[in-house]
């Protein structure tokens, strides 16, 4: 068996090969060696080559039998070609199921990381799960695998929750307080528009490729996976291996920066700006979440840290501009500054999400979030990328 793209490069010069391409170009089995078409009566290695195809439609790669010697297979109409036939078409569908689980983790193993930035815990305490009821009859049913109304979040997948209900809970009955449960609320409003982009993704075609908000206008248009994610490459986005897993990864923090930054856009952020202006000596959360945000925009940390004073002149309104630009995917953010996000991690090392709620203003807040976001969003790039 052959899957495209991932084919040996020495296999891929024999004569075969052109077999191979064939078939995944016409969408049709065909036949080489030891006689060509009909295949043949003559000796010599020989075979034929079925098409993987996707649910769309679209090739994925290709299933090669061979034979050998004075073996023959009757040509694309024979029996033995219709039944490899049907066992092709059960190998892709098997092939576009586990690619889709596997993107479907991707996709929960980010969000668990979110809830675990949320809560105050380990990732590897949040557990995501995905279920095909409505929300209210998994509550009323008392089913949330067993935890109370107080240890499960339940959010729907849909507008009329046709889609389904994913429910997140926090291992060792641990309970979620009133705060994270208004933070889940949040970040489940963006989960099924997520879920429906995961769910079209097709193996071989095109998906709606969510790229931040610096990149190009066109790239935002429904691309073939190939075109776009070669045009990302070249913005320096993840770019060996995986490329739909990291698409299905990157998707949430990345549409969480971007939401992040229309809330501050909502506010009055002059005025919010001049409020904390106006501190003379602010909560330390304050002073911490600002001094981690200025740091990853590439002010110098530690006049930032000892002197509030070389904080002030920098809290204007193009920080929001920044924000914007900031592109955490990016090759030299990935490769080049490392040592930046390092300092602005340890800015608020030990700083929880309770702390900055109970202490920071609004706007703040939203930084800080805005901030864990672009973390997480770098932090999955850099594993998609083989860092």
């Amino acid at each position: 068996m052959v899957l495209t793209g991932a084919a040996d490069e020495a296999w891929l010069k024999e004569a075969h090969a052109a077999a191979v391409l064939k078939c995944t170009a016409t969408a049709e089995p065909a036949v080489f060696g030891g006689g060509g078409e009909g295949g043949g009566e003559g000796g010599g290695e020989g075979g034929s080559a079925f098409p993987l195809l996707s649910a769309a439609g679209a090739p994925i790669g290709a299933l090669v039998v061979m034979r050998s010697g004075n073996g023959r297979l009757d040509g694309a109409r024979g029996a033995e070609h219709e039944l490899i036939g049907v066992f092709a078409a059960g190998v892709a569908a098997a092939l576009e199921a586990t690619w889709r689980r596997a993107l479907w983790g991707g996709f929960t193993a980010t969000l668990r990381a979110w809830v675990g930035v949320l809560a105050d815990v380990p990732s590897a305490d949040v557990e995501v799960g995905r279920d095909q009821r409505r929300p209210e009859a998994i509550r009323s049913k008392g089913e949330a695998d067993g935890g109370g109304a107080d240890e499960v979040f339940v959010a729907a997948l849909g507008a009329d929750g046709g889609g389904g209900s994913l429910r997140i809970r926090l291992r060792g009955g641990q309970r979620m307080s009133d705060r994270l449960r208004r933070e889940l609320r949040e970040t489940s409003a963006l989960l099924p528009s997520l879920v429906a982009q995961l769910d079209a993704m097709q193996m071989g075609t095109t998906w709606p490729l969510n790229l931040p908000p610096a990149a190009p206008p066109h790239l935002a248009e429904h691309k073939g996976c190939g075109e776009a994610l070669t045009e990302q490459r070249a913005r320096g986005g993840p770019g060996r291996g995986g490329d739909a897993m990291a698409v299905a990864q990157l998707m949430l923090p990345r549409a969480l920066q971007s939401t992040l930054v229309r809330r501050l856009e909502e506010l009055d952020l002059k005025a919010h700006l001049a409020e904390l202006r106006s501190y003379k000596a602010p909560p330390v959360a304050v002073h911490r979440v600002l001094t981690g945000l200025l740091v990853v925009l590439g002010r110098p940390r530690l006049s930032l840290e000892k002197h509030w004073a070389a904080v002030l002149p920098q809290l204007q309104l193009g920080l929001l501009e920044e924000m914007k630009r900031l592109d955490a995917t990016d090759s030299l953010a990935l490769e080049a500054a490392s040592r930046v996000w390092a300092e602005s991690a340890a800015a608020t090392r030990g700083l929880s999400s309770e702390e900055v709620f109970a202490k920071g203003s609004l706007a703040c807040q939203l930084m800080m979030k805005w901030l864990e976001a672009a973390r997480l969003t770098r932090k999955v790039a850099l594993l998609t990328a083989g860092a």
